[in-house]
């Protein structure tokens, strides 16, 4: 039995007061387990009102943080359990302000509370008390958020930003404690760019989709893509929004290298030799792969590409929640947000190059292709994935090619419409449900 219920704190000398539609259930000869995140109680129970009162000595030994709320509830027959939650976590890597993911975190915490489930962020370095199973969190309250000691959740969403922090001791130590209670955790690490390559290939449907692609290891590598190629791109293999990646297009026998950095575009022309003393160096500062070039579908000269993100549902099945375009800066090779691009809607970039029948069926088979590469990630990697960010191209044929996968995908403010909830954003928070055990039967 799933359903929703009030809980109020109270003074009063009665441990708990259960609701009529409730007390008619529970076993009231033995006392009531009442569980919130991994703390559990037993206390004796009487019939009440309409509310679920729990005394606040009580509702103090289970953290529970709120005087008054309305949260989702599972009653347990056999175990005269009655569940509270579900409690969610986001694992982030550093304490509030949150930085560029402020904006959604305030979403998501909006989402959850109309969803009927407890939201806490949880940073990576949080306060613990290990015999107690508990963190120090951040709700958001009263449009603020504040610190206050929580239980371990039902289900944590992992969005640390760093994988160096994603792979220190400390979160293994986190993750252990957390697998050992048997709490859930999803997308749980970050997945470089050539695993993802290798495991893509492997796929019947997706392979004539992927660019050609190969590790960067010597120099003959890349003068043997040049060789293969006009265009080709260079990206560090755990790289993100855009930065550090190398562009090369040859023409007869002059070659041109575009690389982007941290701060600006820098654009150079060369012989074959100097071409090779510029770009090694650069190649060798850490692992590389070499990517196909693909001549994409450009927009008022600008370079144009496509993020579908893909979500579970409140069945833990893959769904595409959104799909938008991204045109590059002006003389710009990459059109993530982060260096300055800017989103659009799919059709307003196809209707300019394909017929509407076209963009109806191009759109459709990105959505396909995006979800098999979804069921293809989570075939070839362990562990749980709610949300994956595909990356893809359309090029002057109208062929959609995939280009990545991100584990982490970008959740800026720039993306955000203020005071709204995106699709994808209620997808985390059904999936994140579903895995706490608080999805409808």
């Amino acid at each position: 039995m799933i359903a929703h219920i009030t809980i109020q704190q109270s003074n009063e000398t009665a441990e708990i007061k259960v609701p009529p539609f409730l007390y008619q259930k529970i076993q009231v000869s033995q006392p009531l387990k009442i569980r919130f995140g991994s703390r559990a109680i037993y206390a004796n129970a009487r019939q009440g009102e309409q509310v679920l009162e729990i005394h606040e000595s009580l509702a103090s030994q289970l953290f529970f943080p709120w005087k008054k709320t309305t949260v989702s509830f599972r009653y347990n027959v056999a175990e005269n359990e009655l569940k509270i939650g579900p409690v969610i976590a986001l694992l982030t890597s550093n304490g509030k302000p949150f930085g560029r993911m402020a904006s959604f975190m305030e979403e998501l915490a909006h989402c959850c509370k109309k969803n009927h489930a407890i939201f806490y962020v949880l940073p990576l370095h949080s306060q613990q008390d290990e015999s107690l199973d508990s963190f120090y969190g951040y709700l958001f309250n009263n449009n603020r958020w504040e610190e206050m000691k929580m239980p371990f959740p039902d289900v944590v969403y992992n969005r640390i930003a760093s994988r160096k922090q994603e792979k220190s001791k400390t979160a293994a130590n986190l993750f252990s404690r957390l697998k050992k209670q048997g709490i859930p955790i999803f997308n749980e690490r970050f997945l470089n760019k050539w695993e993802v390559y290798n495991a893509l290939k492997q796929e019947l449907e997706l392979y004539p989709h992927l660019p050609n692609t190969t590790l960067y290891r010597k120099a003959s590598d890349l003068d043997t893509m040049l060789q293969q190629h006009p265009i080709i791109y260079a990206k560090p293999i755990d790289g993100s929004l855009g930065r550090k990646i190398l562009k090369i297009t040859h023409h007869d026998g002059k070659y041109q290298l575009q690389y982007s950095n941290a701060i600006h575009m820098q654009t150079n022309e060369y012989t074959l030799l100097e071409l090779l003393r510029t770009a090694i160096p650069l190649l060798k500062t850490e692992p590389y792969l070499l990517q196909q070039g693909i001549p994409v579908l450009t927009y008022h000269g600008r370079l144009t590409d496509f993020r579908a993100l893909c979500n579970k549902d409140n069945t833990g099945k893959w769904k595409v929640s959104s799909l938008v375009a991204r045109c590059s800066p002006s003389g710009q090779i990459v059109s993530n947000l982060a260096m300055g691009g800017t989103l659009h809607h799919p059709n307003q970039i196809l209707a300019s190059r394909l017929t509407e029948q076209e963009t109806k069926s191009c759109l459709k088979f990105c959505n396909e292709l995006a979800v098999c590469c979804a069921h293809a990630i989570e075939r070839h990697f362990q562990g749980i994935y709610g949300e994956l960010g595909i990356d893809l191209v359309i090029d002057e044929n109208g062929k959609p090619w995939i280009i990545e996968v991100n584990t982490k995908p970008s959740k800026s403010n720039e993306e955000h419409v203020a005071n709204a909830i995106r699709p994808s954003t209620k997808a985390l928070v059904q999936f994140a449900k579903f895995l706490a055990g608080f999805h409808a039967s």
